[in-house]
């Protein structure tokens, strides 16, 4: 394997608050030999899937991906492959700030705007809602905006290190808006059993999105372009697995008979209680027609109904103001769920830098589908045949922590 000797200036953030929640890469979040594994494997993850994922940082297969490997300290990989090197923060909130250094690079792209080509990098330059400034050698290079996509281009060799994304938490409110796709699009989804199957997300809007499942029927739009309802089904899922916690989403709902949080019954087939509390989250409730609001570090809603259902003023608030973020060549706490999504009959690992005393695994309605204790850091299952297409919730138990991963099962 090619190595490079190279003169790192290693960002190292110990801070307990920000003001703006940031998500630096740390290679080790998932081994780089499993990395380089999802590069490779082109069923699980073909062109335009996402192979490896740090927060709302995701980094997307293309044509050219080549296999990466470590540079000095975990913050820095490289590779002597391919031609262009894509990531992905379109779920990160808008603003955002991406920050990041570049070594051996011929170019830039955001959001298909070319920044620079076989040329010197600008200081400046301004694009369609965002605005770049680099200096220095290696490069080092600022984008802020709202914008989804960077593309680093390169030819043979490129480094990439303290790659950091900063969320502006003062204004990260989603709030549902129809038009951002047409109703008969929305529609055409939800009938369409083989591009969007159960468990696949048929609509979005920010983090907020909305997974299907079987008895999902046709929405129309009630009064006002927040509105929707529909006249056929018995639950209505959402997910905002991909918003940064502590969230806030709020909400009106009109014939309703229940809601479920996680996998939790808040109250079903009864008048909505006024407060109640569940596991990492809150809920509280007024008027009618129902003011729901859900505040905590939860990642599902399903809104249980009976033939008729409205839904309307829907937002989502990421409060991402107690973030912390450190960097070293320790490895941080999370958990590692790999392949991610993963098929059926396919080999899943559960990682943890902690012993690890249980594993739940659960589906959209909360029903267990996988349990099992151990004393270990690390576990396999295969995903056999109790596992359905669709989104499972992965809780696992270290001590007095608990945390929960979703993955999806094709």
């Amino acid at each position: 394997m090619k190595q490079y000797s190279l003169s790192l200036n290693i960002i190292i953030i110990l801070s307990t608050f920000f003001v703006q929640g940031q998500n630096c890469i740390d290679i080790p979040n998932m081994p780089i030999s499993q990395i380089n594994d999802n590069i490779n494997d082109d069923v699980s993850y073909p062109v335009g899937s996402v192979y490896w994922s740090s927060g709302n940082i995701e980094f997307v297969k293309n044509q050219n991906s080549g296999e990466i490997f470590l540079g000095n300290g975990d913050t820095t990989f490289c590779t002597s492959s391919g031609t262009g090197f894509h990531m992905s923060v379109a779920n990160a909130s808008n603003p955002k700030t991406l920050t990041l250094q570049t070594e051996y690079e011929s170019g830039i792209v955001v959001d298909g705007d070319t920044v620079y080509q076989n040329a010197s990098p600008p200081a400046s330059y301004t694009g369609t809602n965002f605005s770049y400034t680099s200096s220095g050698m290696p490069t080092t290079a600022t984008i802020s905006g709202s914008f989804d996509s960077l593309e680093i281009l390169f030819s043979g060799n490129l480094c990439v290190y303290s790659v950091c994304l900063e969320e502006d938490s003062s204004t990260t409110e989603n709030c549902i808006d129809i038009p951002n796709m047409p109703i008969s699009q929305i529609n055409d989804n939800i009938n369409d059993d083989v591009s969007y199957p159960v468990g696949s997300v048929y609509w979005s809007s920010g983090n907020i999105e909305f997974v299907k499942n079987q008895n999902s029927e046709e929405i129309f739009l009630g009064n006002g372009d927040t509105t929707f309802c529909t006249s056929s089904g018995t639950g209505f899922h959402m997910s905002v697995a991909n918003a940064s916690n502590p969230k806030t989403l709020t909400l009106q709902t009109e014939y309703e008979s229940g809601i479920v949080v996680d996998g939790d019954t808040v109250y079903q087939n009864a008048s909505p209680p006024a407060s109640y509390t569940g596991t990492n989250f809150s809920y509280t409730s007024s008027g009618m027609p129902t003011t729901a609001t859900i505040s905590g570090s939860f990642d599902s809603l399903e809104i249980l109904f009976s033939g008729n259902l409205c839904v309307y003023n829907l937002c989502l608030e990421e409060d991402s103001v107690a973030a912390v973020t450190e960097i070293s060549t320790t490895y941080r706490k999370d958990i590692l769920v790999f392949p991610n999504p993963v098929s059926q009959n396919q080999e899943l690992s559960i990682k943890s830098n902690e012993t690890i005393d249980k594993i739940l695994i659960t589906d959209m309605s909360g029903k267990t589908i996988y349990m099992n204790s151990l004393s270990s850091n690390e576990t396999k299952l295969i995903v056999d045949e109790k596992f359905d297409s669709g989104i499972y919730f992965i809780s696992v138990l270290s001590g007095q922590r608990k945390e929960q991963k979703k993955i999806v099962v094709y």
